[in-house]
């Protein structure tokens, strides 16, 4: 009977130490390794970034985020567009992804909470460069979720724009 209890307890802890470290292994590391709609969305990122292509981008954005681009908030969302889409993502760039866990600020709100977050890493000779995307999983798909300035930063992005 005691060697019955050893027997079961060896195998259930031999159980779980698989699935433990089955799941260490399944964590995302790369794009190629990302599940699902997530991975689809890296994808299409990629290849709208680099084709430069900003109507591409807005049709990435989630819809409810597309109310933020006024007259008043143009200057903002110019400035992040071009961010977006002045540099190439290389062939061999990194994303890490995570659950969202901010929230809103002095200088920004989210009209829907954001879920995921990407990091994006790029290394072209000596320079590394590293960037944010959140995003909205809902069951419409997963959209980038840009966040929406607050009066004074619209004003801000004004002023920059206006002084170029």
């Amino acid at each position: 009977m005691m060697k019955r209890k050893r027997f079961i307890l060896a195998g259930v802890v031999g159980v779980m130490l698989a699935i433990s470290l089955s799941s260490a292994e399944q964590q995302p590391t790369s794009p190629a390794d990302a599940s699902g709609a997530i991975a689809a969305f890296i994808s299409n990122y990629v290849s709208v970034v680099n084709a430069g292509d900003t109507n591409a981008l807005v049709r990435l954005i989630h819809p409810k985020y597309l109310v933020c681009r006024t007259d008043e908030t143009g200057p903002f969302y110019r400035y992040w567009f071009k961010r977006q889409c002045q540099n190439r993502i290389p062939a061999d760039y990194t994303v890490q992804t995570g659950t969202w866990m901010g929230g809103a600020t002095d200088l920004f709100y989210f009209p829907v909470p954001p879920t995921h977050w990407l990091y994006f890493n790029t290394h072209i000779g000596q320079t590394t460069r590293g960037w944010e995307v959140d995003l909205v999983c809902d069951t419409n798909g997963v959209f980038i979720a840009v966040p929406c300035p607050k009066p004074n930063i619209a004003e801000h992005y004004r002023k920059l724009e206006a002084a170029h």
